[in-house]
Formats: C-alpha cells, sequence, structure tokens
C-alpha cells in the first residue's frame, strides 16, 4: 500500500481524485467541513445540468455517472421579450443531475464508488485558511469548491456572487430547464426539475441582487413554468474563478488544487460539474505524474481566457445591447450545423477533452 493522500473536499472533484488515488493503490482520507456529503442544506437537494459525453467521461476518469443523470432534450431561454426552444443537436448529449444528500444524487454514487475502493472521510473536519493549508501533507489534494475563505487563503483571484432560490415539487420525473436573462440580473438565473424537485435560481456577481430583481425573475419564472414556487430566500451561492485569466492553476507549492478551486470552470456561464470531474482525475495524476497532469490541466482550461473576455464585455455593456446581443447569438447559433455547434461545447471545461 502506497503513502496516505488527503483530499480536502468531499464535492465531485475531490471524489472523483479520491476514487482514482484509490484503485493506484494509496490510501486515501477525505476530509469535509460538513456533517456529511451534498453540500449546503440550505439550497440542496438541487437539480443542475450539463453537456456530458458519458462513455468518453468514463473512460477518462474511470467512473460511470449514468445512473445519476436524466437526459434533456432541450432547452428554452427567456431573453427579455423574447421566447426560444432549443433542442440539443443529435452529436451533444446534455443531462441534468441531482445535487445533494439524496440516494439519486450525483454526490451519493460518487460517494459510494469512493466507500468501495477503500477510501475513508473525516467529516465535521473544517481545514480552512492558509496555514491549516499549508499544513498539509505535500501532495494533498484542496478541492473546496466555491468557498471565498478558501480563495482568500490561496491567493486566488475571484469574484463574490449573490443569488436568491426557491423549490417546490413536481409529479414527474423528468429533466427540465430554462434559462432567463434580463434586466434583473447581469447574469442569468434558470428554473428547472429533476427527480420530483423544481427549483429557481437566479445570480448576479460582482454586486447583490435587489429584492425588486428577485420579484421581477419570480414573476417571469411564474409566467414561464406550470409548477409553483414557494421559500424564495437569498443563499450565500460562494463565489466563482472568473476574475482574472491568473485564476486556473493546478499547483499551490506542494499541494495540488481540484475543481473549481483551481479555475476550473467556464468564467461565462458558470458550468463547472464537468470540469470538477475531470479535474479530480487530473489531480489524481498530479500526484505522481505532474508534468503529465500539468498538460491535461492546460487543456482543460483553453477557453477560460476567451470565455472570460466575453464575461467581462458582457458586463460592461448597456442592457439593451446586451438583449439585443444575446438574442441575436441564440438565433444565430440555433441555425448553425451540427457539427459547428458541437464544436462550440468544446469551450465548457472538460468537454473538449471528452470529445
Amino acid at each position: 500500500m502506497k503513502e496516505e493522500i488527503h483530499v480536502v473536499g468531499a464535492g465531485l472533484a475531490g471524489l472523483a481524485a479520491a476514487v482514482n488515488l484509490a484503485r493506484e493503490g494509496f490510501r486515501v482520507l477525505v476530509r469535509e467541513r460538513q456533517a456529511r456529503i451534498g453540500g449546503r442544506p440550505e439550497v440542496r437537494p438541487d437539480p443542475a445540468g450539463s453537456p456530458f459525453d458519458l462513455e468518453r467521461l468514463a473512460a477518462y476518469t474511470g467512473i460511470d455517472i449514468s445512473p445519476a443523470v436524466l437526459p434533456l432534450k432541450d432547452c428554452r431561454y427567456r431573453l427579455w421579450d423574447k421566447t426560444y426552444r432549443y433542442p440539443f443537436p443529435a452529436n451533444v448529449s446534455a443531462y441534468m443531475v441531482e445535487r445533494g444528500r439524496r440516494k439519486s444524487s450525483l454526490d451519493s454514487l460518487l460517494y459510494e464508488t469512493a466507500r468501495r475502493e477503500g477510501v475513508r472521510f473525516r467529516f465535521g473536519d473544517d481545514v480552512s485558511g492558509r496555514a491549516a493549508f499549508q499544513a498539509l501533507p505535500p501532495r494533498s489534494i484542496i478541492a473546496t469548491g466555491l468557498e471565498a475563505e478558501s480563495y482568500q487563503a490561496l491567493g486566488i483571484p475571484y469574484e463574490e456572487t449573490y443569488s436568491w432560490c426557491a423549490k417546490g415539487k413536481v409529479s414527474f420525473r423528468e429533466a427540465t430547464v430554462t434559462i432567463y436573462m434580463g434586466p434583473f440580473t447581469m447574469d442569468y438565473g434558470f428554473s428547472c426539475t429533476m427527480n420530483g424537485i423544481a427549483l429557481g435560481f437566479v445570480f448576479q456577481r460582482a454586486r447583490p441582487l435587489t429584492p425588486a430583481d428577485r420579484e421581477a425573475f419570480e414573476r417571469k419564472v411564474e409566467a414561464t413554468e406550470t409548477f409553483r414556487l414557494a421559500g424564495w430566500h437569498e443563499v450565500r451561492f460562494g463565489a466563482c474563478p472568473s476574475r482574472s485569466v491568473r485564476t486556473p492553476r493546478l499547483f499551490w507549492g506542494d499541494k495540488i488544487l481540484a475543481g473549481s478551486a483551481g479555475g476550473n470552470m467556464d468564467p461565462l456561464l458558470n458550468f463547472g460539474m464537468l470540469g470538477a470531474l475531470v479535474s479530480g482525475k487530473v489531480a489524481a495524476t498530479a500526484v505522481t505524474r505532474p508534468r503529465e497532469a500539468r498538460r491535461e490541466f492546460l487543456r482543460l482550461n483553453l477557453g477560460y481566457p476567451p470565455l472570460l473576455i466575453l464575461h467581462r464585455a458582457f458586463q460592461r455593456v448597456p442592457d439593451r445591447v446586451r438583449a439585443w446581443t444575446a438574442q441575436r447569438f441564440v438565433e444565430t447559433f440555433n441555425r448553425l450545423p451540427e457539427r459547428a455547434q458541437r464544436q462550440a461545447y468544446c469551450f465548457v471545461p472538460g468537454y473538449g477533452r471528452m470529445g
């Protein structure tokens, strides 16, 4: 049996790293600040969507997540005063997954996989702050997610994020999603369903959303969906690694970063689940083959700089310009050949590696 590797964080990236390290013969200890897996209980369980190539992802990470996903046939967009329906092309597979603590969640699937591989867990173990990170054994993996405190301790540029959410129930299991853009946020909101759960979520970087912003978003959801949401409340969504081209990084001294803690996240639309899973594999590789892992990390985040430029530009133009740009983009994208549409998905961290 090889040495013990510490993994800080039992999210997607940390669990993917732990599984791969255990299969390489390492003793693995996952240290998680929460009392159990699944993240913040004030938000979860919640559905989340992403493009996945399940076969390639399983071949690359060694983890089959297909039991925890439901396919998305299409996506609706409500962009200011116009509504669009975007059917995913035949050569792109998009799915919804459930996050949280229920047995049907992706978190539970990864947790049970890790346990079968002999990974040990220590819950309620709050490893945070620069001194605590420095005290970790060499080659420890830090996968603390969207925690502003971690970015501060690691010296990684980030943006504060502000959000509101509400939940509901639906009688069906199918996965659906609607994306909303409008003057109520500089980013976007969405409503979605999966496994009987309905969720409404709106967020914004840089400055807080006002109650009027939340009410405007709520009215949009009510006018669009057949289900009803209740209990709107402000949530601490966390921070986003979308401030600087210097944000993505694999190494912090003799420690290894994974998931959004290492900036493996799309800075424009905040796609991060696929990047988390792939970066977990990359982080595990970095334990014994750092040069190979660095090459994979650079490939994983190839689209970060151009997407960051688009994010910055979109945040700074007037609302009417944002509306015109978003509407023209969706109209044009829907008319592109399927091959060209698929190429655009390669900007999602991890998808290019899978495709």
